[in-house]
């Protein structure tokens, strides 16, 4: 009888263990938002400490005071209808998957007050008509253009202008020279055919 009682036991136990088991792993935890933070998985609520809110990721609903009574919508109060979700600090709840996580609200408002700045958070997607910049912003710097530099234009030696070689003048034709006949000579000639010098006078009257 005792060792029926035992197996028995043994059997709730196991039950007991299998039920809890299961209902853990019925756990799931939604889809973050894009403008949720970069490098959380298994969390199921976000704390905004600016305006003092709780996102519930697996119902995509916002959790804050109304009245004095915390209420859930999928949207924002009326005050804080322009608040910058991407731009805002989200405080990630890692060790909390009940259903009141507003039960600790005032320990989160004493320790993340408003304005409060943790480490640097990367949004998981782009704020809406923005283009999402590179993982690893790198900066380039143009490289400057280098200005040729402009030849030197090489000035043109001006070549020498051959002189024209000039012509001998030729010389003028000189006449021969013209033998003039001597007067005197022909005096003579005709001296000696008639009369003899002196003689003439020397005959007879």
């Amino acid at each position: 009888m005792k060792i029926l009682k035992q197996i028995i036991f043994i059997l709730s136990l196991t039950a007991a263990f299998t039920a809890q088991s299961q209902v853990k792993v019925s756990v799931k935890i939604g889809t973050a938002p894009n403008w949720g933070p970069v490098g959380y998985t298994d969390v199921q609520y976000y704390y905004l400490p600016d305006i003092e809110v709780y996102y519930d990721i697996n119902t995509n609903m916002f959790i804050y005071l109304y009245n004095g009574v915390w209420i859930r919508r999928t949207y924002l109060p009326y005050r804080y209808r322009n608040y910058d979700l991407y731009g805002g600090y989200k405080v990630v709840l890692n060790h909390y998957h009940g259903y009141y996580p507003y039960g600790h609200f005032r320990n989160h408002r004493h320790r993340y007050g408003k304005g409060y700045r943790g480490r640097y958070q990367r949004n998981i997607g782009t704020r809406p008509g923005k283009v999402k910049p590179p993982s690893k912003p790198t900066r380039q710097v143009p490289k400057p253009t280098p200005h040729p530099m402009p030849k030197p234009t090489p000035r043109p030696v001006p070549k020498p202008s051959p002189r024209p070689l000039s012509k001998p003048t030729p010389r003028p034709k000189q006449n021969p020279p013209v033998k003039l006949k001597s007067p005197v000579h022909h005096i003579e000639k005709q001296g000696h055919g008639g009369r003899k010098p002196g003689g003439g006078h020397g005959g007879k009257h």
